[in-house]
């Protein structure tokens, strides 16, 4: 859907590459044909809306995925939840899982593993994604904030799980 990520984390292929990877977004022509050919040809019904890149860029993303859980997929989103425009809509959509990325909850040790991040950002996300879960009429599971852990991480992922339980599952 998206060939940029907005952050240069040290662990992922597309924050060390260079020039590597198409830029920009996948238009509606092409994403309608590629779930048309996915309806048709493909049993498994798993929709993964990451990669190496950002989902959440896409300006559409919500409509993606909504068109592939009205197809019959299960949509599924991973980001760094460094950006998001409308929490109630993604939520909305019909996605199954929703996982939030995360390498610490203080800014000094959020920086080492997703560069170019802003954790108060991601915290501020993280409450608009609890209120529009809370509030809205969504069908998918509980977001989930996935932590990778580091040696420097000491307190973090405890700050971490008193904002969102879920982390590090």
């Amino acid at each position: 859907l998206v060939g940029s990520c907005n952050l240069k984390c040290p662990s992922c292929p597309m924050g060390s590459m260079r020039g590597s990877n198409a830029k920009g977004f996948i238009t509606d022509e092409l994403f309608d044909a590629i779930l048309a050919k996915l309806q048709r040809d493909f049993a498994c019904r798993q929709l993964h809306f990451y990669n190496w890149t950002e989902p959440l860029l896409h300006p559409r993303i919500a409509a993606y995925c909504k068109a592939a859980a009205d197809a019959g997929f299960h949509a599924h989103i991973s980001s760094n939840l460094n950006h998001i425009k409308d929490a109630e809509s993604v939520l909305a959509s019909g996605i199954k899982t929703f996982r939030i990325s995360l390498s610490g909850f203080t800014q000094d040790v959020y920086r080492i593993g997703h560069r170019g991040g802003d954790i108060e950002r991601v915290k501020t996300n993280m409450r608009q994604l609890a209120m529009a879960k809370r509030d809205g009429p969504t069908e998918s599971n509980e977001p989930k904030a996935n932590s990778k852990r580091h040696s420097n991480q000491t307190g973090s992922l405890a700050a971490t799980a008193r904002l969102h339980p879920s982390a590090g599952d």
